[in-house]
């Protein structure tokens, strides 16, 4: 394939070099360096209201997905279904099978953390950092951090989100709703536009990615159900 550009080698997660290192409660995380004052104002104004945003995860590189992505086609990790339970894999087709991984976790080279521009949050005055499992029960009404988010939600909806919003807000069909992903707009939009079929599927190709003769055929669809954003998803300042 040809040789990718340094903005390329950036929304595909194979350059650091716009990204700041970040230490938060004794972890190490990767940020794009435009993003991290915001996100530290956003949490002081969210402490204001007794919530503690913390991290989850933030930058994730190419390698690191596609390792995620093996892991779940081979077993070695759990695969969810819609209600987050576990399913059998040997039971399932290899079409059905990259479905349910698609609605939890992003092919390599699709996902939004390679920018270093998206974040999973949590309520650090509720839970944890090692209880969190990133699944609808904990954000969802009565879980341990949906106050936090119902203040968020607030935030997003007047523009007073330091330029963050959810980019997985509703259940499209494809992926799973993602209350605690967020993602900083003004950065991502520059590596939105890097992906296209042609790019992904030479990444993929030369990083044998499992699943790729049902991923193939469908490329064009997974582009436009997996990654492009929909407009419901969007609070008015960026429609």
């Amino acid at each position: 394939m040809k040789a990718l550009t340094e903005l390329e080698q950036q929304a595909f997660g194979f350059s650091q070099s716009a990204l700041i290192d970040y230490q938060e409660s004794g972890c190490h995380f990767q940020l794009h360096q435009a993003v991290l004052d915001d996100y530290l104002s956003l949490q002081q104004e969210l402490e204001k209201l007794g919530f503690n945003l913390r991290l989850v995860s933030a930058y994730r590189s190419y390698h690191r997905q596609l390792d995620i992505i093996r892991a779940k086609a081979t077993g070695r990790r759990p695969v969810l279904n819609e209600l987050s339970q576990i399913l059998d894999i040997e039971q399932l087709s290899d079409e059905t099978l990259l479905q349910y991984i698609m609605r939890w976790s992003a092919l390599p080279g699709l996902s939004r953390h390679h920018f270093g521009s998206d974040i999973d949050v949590f309520d650090g005055a509720q839970m944890r950092k090692d209880q969190v499992q990133l699944v609808p029960s904990e954000v969802e009404q009565g879980g341990p951090c949906e106050a936090m988010h119902n203040a968020l939600d607030h935030m997003i909806e007047s523009n007073n989100s330091f330029g963050f919003f959810r980019p997985y807000a509703f259940d499209s069909g494809a992926i799973s709703p993602e209350r605690w992903h967020l993602s900083h707009a003004s950065t991502a939009k520059q590596y939105e536009q890097c992906i296209n079929s042609k790019t992904v599927l030479a990444l993929w190709k030369d990083s044998n990615l499992p699943l790729l003769s049902e991923i193939e055929p469908r490329i064009d669809d997974i582009l436009d159900r997996y990654v492009k954003i929909q407009r419901d998803n969007l609070p008015n300042w960026l429609c």
